[in-house]
């Protein structure tokens, strides 16, 4: 008998026309133009997981990420806004993103559409993490002298 995670695997693969299936460990994978997006199930196959990379054209894998790509990426990540609900990580010098989704209620095609969005914030991450224009980041508390407002939280 399939699993949840594989029925939904087979409605998304008959909907997108393509031949879906998990590899040995357990994740899918579909591309999506040039983005490879992976789905696993988690938490003892209750629950979803998409994730796909926020990688730099310029930047070597294996090299460090600059601290101003760091700092952007959590910054970006703050509360969650200006990802969807995405979480942006760091894996190995690799910047993941990734979302959990209850299995149960999802259907193939809201999968789709979940698929899309995470590949449309991943993209626009890319954009501000990478780009060219990306603009420098305000001094961190670290970088900034404390000033009595900073400190106030301390006295009360």
């Amino acid at each position: 008998m399939a699993s949840t995670f594989e029925t939904l695997l087979q409605a998304l693969g008959a909907a997108l026309e393509l031949d879906l299936a998990p590899a040995a460990d357990g994740i899918a994978e579909v591309a999506i133009g040039p983005r490879a997006v992976c789905l696993k199930p988690v938490a003892q196959e209750t629950a979803l997981r998409l994730f796909t990379t926020i990688q730099s054209p310029l930047t070597p894998a294996c090299e460090q990420l600059p601290p101003e790509v760091l700092a952007r990426a959590l910054r970006r990540n703050l509360f969650a806004e200006q990802t969807a609900g995405h979480i942006i990580g760091l894996f190995n010098q690799t910047l993941i993103l990734s979302v959990d989704l209850p299995l149960e209620p999802l259907s193939a095609e809201e999968l789709a559409e979940r698929l899309l969005l995470i590949v449309r914030v991943a993209d626009e991450a890319e954009a501000e993490l990478f780009g060219a224009a990306a603009e420098p980041v305000p001094p961190g508390p670290t970088e900034a002298e404390p000033t009595p407002e900073m400190l106030a939280f301390l006295r009360a």
